[in-house]
């Protein structure tokens, strides 16, 4: 329970009493503590690098009577194929930079397929393509 609200002090550094702890908050742990994701993560096919929302290796999965790990595999080494689609014909070089980018952080985290998600996103959002 929240009972006051300590201070904000000029480092924008918020220091809250609750329940007789102190507990100082910076701009940079807000978003860790009170942010929650809404969006869904996309990976990236590893040939072309044409966009697949996470969560539709599931649908797949269950489509194909197959796991998620099978999918997953599947995707890592054949692409869009996977997933019954083409790649895409007209990949650009950046599109090729992406797609290699994917194929390396596949080949690196192996299963650990949200850090590969989230890596690449933190690529796309520090322009590394």
């Amino acid at each position: 329970m929240l009972v006051a609200l300590v201070t904000l002090n000029p480092s924008s550094c918020l220091t809250l009493l609750a329940d007789g702890v102190i507990i100082t908050l910076s701009p940079a742990t807000w978003g860790r503590r009170h942010y929650r994701r809404e969006t869904k993560m996309d990976i990236y096919c590893p040939k072309c690098a044409e966009p697949i929302e996470l969560d539709y290796l599931h649908d797949i999965a269950d489509d194909d009577g197959s796991t998620f790990t099978e999918v997953l595999h599947t995707f890592q080494s054949d692409g869009c194929e996977a997933v019954h689609a083409r790649c895409n014909p007209r990949a650009t070089d950046r599109d090729r930079a992406r797609a290699s980018g994917a194929a390396l952080m596949y080949e690196l985290l192996g299963d650990d397929i949200d850090g590969a998600a989230a890596m690449l996103e933190d690529f796309d959002h520090m322009g590394v393509w």
